[in-house]
């Protein structure tokens, strides 16, 4: 009732866009309601996601949610072992179809790391097959945590350098050529 309410009083001080995210928030008992609440109080409602839970609830995000992030960064089920969670790949392609599918809007979200900094064109073609857009980002570090999985800036310059390149070809990159070209300087 609270975050209802929270939502109400953002609305009422002309707040535009709620955004669920953090951890997994499909995993909220109450998540669906959440989201029809923002969505019914005419807020642009999104979501940010590892797919998991995606397809079960697709259809009733499809209704209620505007744009549905789903945290992807990698084309195969090498994501598992990123992810250090077997079986969220398919889970997370399975949600990802179900959802276009039920008109539902998808983005995939990929996280640029070590770990992952062979597959920017393969993330980029996995996109165009599923027929949804794909944004890139760079890993946020946190010292004592993950820097070692950290670009360099080389590294960095050459993966969105690529991505540029592919956006230019007409792959369905969502990422702004101004900031591709950010990243790149």
């Amino acid at each position: 009732h609270e975050i209802l309410r929270m939502l109400e009083e953002a609305r009422k001080l002309n707040f535009v866009v709620y955004l669920a995210f953090g951890g997994e928030p499909l995993i909220r008992p109450d998540a669906i309601n959440i989201l029809k609440h923002a969505h019914n109080l005419g807020l642009y409602t999104s979501i940010i996601t590892n797919g998991t839970y995606l397809s079960d609830k697709a259809k009733e995000i499809a209704k209620v949610v505007d744009l549905t992030w789903v945290s992807l960064d990698y084309y195969s089920d090498y994501h598992d072992k990123i992810r250090g969670l077997k079986g969220t790949f398919n889970r997370a392609i399975e949600g990802i179809t179900k959802l276009r599918d039920n008109g539902g809007r998808v983005v995939i979200n990929c996280v640029l790391s070590k770990l992952n900094r062979n597959a920017v064109r393969k993330m980029v073609e996995l996109a165009q097959d599923l027929r949804v857009k794909l944004a890139f980002d760079t890993m946020e570090i946190f010292s004592g945590i993950n820097e070692e999985y950290a670009l360099s800036r080389i590294e960095c310059r050459r993966l969105f350098l690529e991505a540029l390149e592919l956006k230019k070809l007409g792959y369905p990159i969502l990422n702004s050529y101004e900031f591709l070209e950010h990243l790149i300087s």
